[in-house]
């Protein structure tokens, strides 16, 4: 009889660990780590150059606004050249200063006898042969020894019209200048007074 050979028993592999306690008892699982969360891309900035560009015209812009309200308030018929011309030598101003007319009207000065004058109106110089009561030099009357105001120099005075250099005045204000002088001295000794008129 043939004897069996026993091996003794293969020792059973222990079994895995899959907890942290002591007992072997599986432990808390650990928390999972948060989402990284979305970064949204920054917004460009503007540059230092384009930031100053924009505070000097808007500066710019508020000065320029801030003169021009000073200006319209200054200019305004309150506050314009309106007051009576203190000359003994002008004896009326038409329209008086500050006076609202239309855009055909007179405008010139009367001047005592002896006197001569010129007329600036809005900066434009108003010839002689277009002022009121000048003489045509192709009329017969004409004498080239008096010129074409030889019996009113002393009435300083233009009316806008057709082919003269100021036709009708733009609405708003109207800036008068006479130059005036006595004929006896000559215009080199000239006096000039201005005033402002308004048409509406």
């Amino acid at each position: 009889m043939e004897s069996e050979s026993l091996d003794p028993p293969a020792p059973a592999a222990p079994a895995a660990d899959d907890g942290d306690g002591p007992d072997g008892t599986a432990g808390p699982t650990p928390p999972a780590a948060p989402a990284p969360e979305a970064v949204e891309p920054e917004a460009a900035r503007p540059s230092s150059r384009s930031t100053w560009t924009f505070r000097i015209v808007g500066g710019l812009a508020l000065l320029l606004a801030v003169w021009f309200c000073f200006y319209a308030f200054a200019r305004s018929p309150d506050q314009a050249d309106t007051s009576p011309v203190d000359d003994p030598a002008i004896v009326q101003q038409v329209p008086t200063p500050g006076s609202h007319v239309l855009r055909q009207s007179q405008v010139g000065v009367l001047l005592q006898s002896g006197y001569d004058g010129r007329l600036t109106i809005n900066g434009t110089a108003i010839p002689e042969g277009q002022m009121d009561g000048a003489v045509d030099p192709r009329s017969a009357n004409f004498d080239p020894r008096y010129g074409v105001r030889p019996n009113n120099k002393s009435s300083v005075f233009f009316t806008p019209g057709p082919g003269k250099v100021i036709t009708r005045y733009n609405t708003g204000e109207v800036n008068i200048v006479v130059q005036f002088w006595e004929i006896a001295r000559g215009r080199s000794h000239a006096r000039k007074v201005s005033w402002a008129v308004f048409v509406t």
